[in-house]
């Protein structure tokens, strides 16, 4: 994504405090050129991309605008020192990518740093990829691994992961059968072809289980081949933990630290085998509707169809080099499917799906003459469509920026339902379709972001921030934070008809002042039952063990959040109720939630929250109703105003 650099400085500003969409870095540059740059254009490179800032500094949470003495030189030595590798191993930055800005006498330079290509990956500095690398973590520059240099350096190769030749494995080390089930399979999808009067070996190699390097000459199978015909003894003597682990499970199929599966499936062998028994796990019990095309029922509903799209998807884009299990949840709320290896597509478009980058090609293909996978690129796009036409909510997509894992949730959740279209009818005021996704969403679960947003929609993260911009300037949502890190709260004036609670949570948790219950030790209600509708073969009734109404990731912000507090005895009040205050400003928050956290009994946290409800830094999210049984405390607004 490109910023236009306007004449005025206020203008940058402004963007700088709002832009979500990028990252940025501010330095101020009073002196010169400042070393740490190349550390910053290092992690810019290797993550997602951003601006980086020169001649602006921060202090106190105030961005001042100090300027630079002399742009013209700084922005030569830029230009030189980016085509110097003892700076920097790939020149980040063109031409078109720095601007000198002028407001007032003041002068900025500003520097777009893009992602770079993954075939120049890793980008460092001190001419020492291991010394020199540096990612992008939370807003900050931070050395890369070891383990994360060479993991950029494998994705560099010209030879795909699953293209690699095998020293030492043969013919032995093939399951035959499978390799049986796979001829009838093509046989059965393409029976015209003049492939399937191939001896074996030929077909080995025409499929890319076996091939010749014309550059060093030596052949062999390749680690496609083993992966999808390879005996169970061959693939765990190459990969030490090959697993690839199926659960169906009662609650949140997100929650991966659940035990209380209804079935366990672990699988250790070949891929086609894998596809063979989990495809039909994940299907199972599901309605067909009857549907004739060309006078024949189709035996796969759309749903099935895309269900199975996604287990492919993990199947053929998993980092096999990788020790980590692949791991596929069912459960009556939707399906849950993650992989080892992030997206090697980083604005991945889960529309359109334009662009493609497959980790394993040769195991896409090997799918594909088969019928089990269409071209690469296409099956997010078809996934996404699938689930709009059925009227769910969109899929969402966790590429693995930060932890190298992809993911895919598909919920079994109906995308606007009565009460969601009665609630924005009560609004009275225009909205489109995004809109309306962005304020269903900041009701339902406490906020939005411009991520969250994106993924739903499939818009240009421009076309996102302008939609979140739109409804915080008109009042209906609130901005809390700043930059990538920006979220939005609904807004406390909107109408919230008693009918339609502003959270759709099963939290059995009451009003402070009308409960004496003790929260669990491990940060997650007990006795808290979720009917679920059982239309799936479940059990209607499941336990949700979800941290209050907060998922996974953001429970585990806050806990990080509250470590100041939690992981000492003793504390300034100060120091403590800034905690506090930030606590309630990231997520609405009850009592029991904050006794968790914080790890204080209830009397201590009780008489901080009144404190600072009297003190007007905290509000009630029901303030007419103090009573309420979903409710939670959160920054007041004037608060939050002042300290972004």
């Amino acid at each position: 994504m490109s910023l236009s650099i306007g004449n005025d400085i206020a203008e940058i500003i402004e963007r700088f405090q709002d832009e979500e969409a990028l990252d940025w870095e501010i330095k101020a540059a009073r002196g010169g050129l400042p070393h740490s740059i190349w550390e910053t254009v290092s992690a810019f490179s290797n993550t997602h991309g951003g601006w980086l800032i020169l001649g602006i500094a921060e202090r106190d949470s105030q961005i001042i605008v100090e300027g630079v003495t002399n742009p013209s030189t700084m922005v030569r030595q830029l230009h030189d020192q980016m085509r110097n590798t003892a700076k920097i191993s790939y020149p980040a930055c063109g031409a078109a990518d720095i601007h000198t800005v002028e407001s007032h006498g003041k002068y900025i330079v500003a520097l777009r740093v893009p992602p770079a290509p993954r075939r120049v990956r890793p980008v460092y500095t001190k001419d020492n990829p291991y010394n020199g690398t540096y990612v992008r973590r939370n807003e900050g520059d931070y050395p890369a691994t070891r383990v994360e240099v060479d993991r950029m350096m494998r994705e560099a190769s010209d030879v795909t992961a699953d293209q690699v030749i095998l020293e030492g494995y043969g013919w032995e080390d093939i399951d035959r059968e499978t390799f049986r089930r796979y001829r009838q399979r093509f046989q059965n999808a393409q029976p015209n072809s003049p492939h399937n009067s191939a001896d074996d070996e030929t077909f080995l190699s025409i499929v890319g289980g076996y091939r010749k390097d014309r550059q060093t000459g030596s052949s062999g199978m390749t680690v496609a081949g083993l992966l999808m015909f390879g005996t169970d003894e061959a693939i765990r003597s190459w990969r030490g933990r090959h697993l690839i682990d199926f659960r169906l499970v009662p609650g949140d199929p997100t929650l991966i630290a659940q035990t209380d599966w209804i079935d366990r499936f672990v699988w250790e062998g070949n891929l086609l085998g894998c596809y063979e028994h989990i495809s039909r796990r994940l299907v199972e019990n599901l309605p067909v509707p009857f549907v004739l095309e060309q006078g024949i029922r189709q035996d796969q509903s759309e749903q099935q169809i895309a269900i199975r799209e996604a287990f492919v998807n993990l199947l053929l884009h998993a980092d096999y080099t990788e020790r980590d299990a692949s791991l596929i949840v069912r459960s009556p709320e939707g399906y849950f499917f993650r992989n080892p290896g992030n997206s090697r597509v980083p604005d991945l478009d889960p529309v359109h799906g334009s662009r493609s980058d497959p980790r394993n090609p040769e195991l896409v293909r090997m799918f594909r003459l088969i019928g089990l996978a269409e071209e690469a690129g296409s099956g997010v796009p078809r996934m996404v469509q699938t689930w709009r036409k059925l009227g769910y909510e969109s899929p969402l997509f966790d590429l693995g920026e930060s932890h190298y894992e992809f993911s895919a949730q598909l919920r079994l959740v109906h995308l606007l339902p009565a009460d969601d279209r009665a609630w924005i009818s009560s609004l009275n005021m225009p909205l489109s379709e995004e809109e309306q996704l962005a304020i269903v969403v900041a009701r339902h679960k406490g906020w939005i972001d411009n991520g969250t947003l994106r993924q739903m929609t499939g818009q240009h993260p421009t076309d996102t921030t302008r939609t979140l911009g739109r409804l915080r300037d008109s009042g209906v949502l609130q901005m809390i934070g700043s930059r990538r890190g920006a979220r939005y709260r609904l807004n406390l004036s909107l109408p919230s008809p008693a009918s339609l609670p502003l959270f759709s949570s099963n939290i059995t948790d009451t009003h402070p002042d009308s409960s004496d219950s003790v929260p669990s030790t491990t940060g997650f209600p007990s006795n808290t039952i979720d009917s679920v509708p059982s239309t799936t073969g479940f059990p209607s009734n499941t336990v949700d063990s979800a941290p209050s109404a907060h998922s996974p990731a953001i429970w585990s912000e806050l806990v990080q959040i509250a470590v100041p507090v939690s992981a000492v005895r003793y504390i300034s009040a100060q120091q403590r109720n800034d905690i506090v205050l930030e606590l309630c400003q990231a997520a609405p928050l009850s009592l029991h939630d904050l006794m968790t956290l914080l790890k204080r009994n209830k009397m201590y946290v009780r008489s901080i929250l009144k404190q600072l409800v009297d003190d007007g830094k905290l509000e009630y999210v029901f303030p007419d109703k103090l009573r309420h049984p979903q409710q939670r405390y959160r920054t007041a607004i004037h608060d939050m105003s002042s300290s972004t």
